[in-house]
C-alpha cells in the first residue's frame, strides 16, 4: 500500500498528477477528497474529473474547515489523498442516517452489513452535526467488538449546506453519507 497527496490548484493540474503516477492503472484505489471550499458546482466538477479518470476507484469525500496536506493545516483548499492497495480490496457502499432512529441504531445496522472476518479496517465519513460520535461508536463496537474502526468526524462550518458535507462516487454520479469498507485479499 502507498499513499500520495495532491493539493488541488486546477485541472489540468490534477490530471498531470494522476498521470505521473499512473493511478489510472490501479484496481485497488481510495480517493480521500477533502474540500475546505464550500461550492457545490466546484466539489462535483472535481469528483467528476476523479471518477472519469479513476473509474476503478472508489472515492469518498467530505466538506472541511481544515484540510491536511504534509505537515500543514490549510483552509479553504481541497486536498486529494490516493491510496493504492495491492494485498486489500475495497467495497464501498451508503447508508442513510435516516433510516434509522439514533446514532447507536446507525452503528449496528452500519457494522451489521459489515459484519465478516475477511474485514480489516473500516472507514467512515460522518457528520460531526448530524451524528453522535460516541453513540455511533458503542453502535459499531457491538457488533464488532472493536476489531475495525476508523471514524472522520466532518462537518465544522456547514450548517446550512450538509446535502453536500459528505459525497462519493459511484457510476459517475454524486451520493451522500458514503461508508467504504476494505477487505483483506
Amino acid at each position: 500500500m502507498f499513499s500520495l497527496n495532491h493539493k488541488y490548484k486546477n485541472d489540468e493540474l490534477l490530471l498531470q498528477w494522476i498521470n505521473e503516477n499512473n493511478f489510472f492503472n490501479e484496481n485497488e484505489c481510495l480517493v480521500q477528497f477533502f474540500s475546505g471550499i464550500i461550492d457545490e458546482v466546484y466539489i462535483k466538477n472535481i469528483a467528476t474529473i476523479l471518477k472519469k479518470s479513476l473509474p476503478k476507484a472508489h472515492i469518498i469525500g467530505v466538506t472541511t474547515d481544515g484540510e491536511i496536506y504534509m505537515s500543514d493545516v490549510t483552509q479553504k483548499e481541497i486536498i486529494i489523498s490516493i491510496s493504492v492497495f495491492h494485498k486489500s480490496t475495497l467495497a464501498s457502499f451508503s447508508i442513510d442516517f435516516n433510516s434509522v432512529s439514533n446514532s447507536n441504531d446507525l452503528g449496528i445496522k452500519l457494522a451489521s452489513n459489515l459484519e465478516s472476518e475477511d474485514i480489516k479496517a473500516m472507514v467512515v465519513f460522518t457528520s460531526g452535526l448530524n451524528i453522535n460520535g460516541d453513540e455511533f461508536i458503542a453502535g459499531v463496537n457491538s457488533i464488532s467488538n472493536g476489531r475495525y474502526y476508523n471514524d472522520l468526524l466532518c462537518q465544522d462550518h456547514l450548517t446550512q449546506h450538509s446535502y453536500f458535507t459528505h459525497y462519493a462516487t459511484s457510476s459517475n454520479s454524486l451520493f451522500s453519507n458514503p461508508k467504504l469498507l476494505m477487505k483483506a485479499s
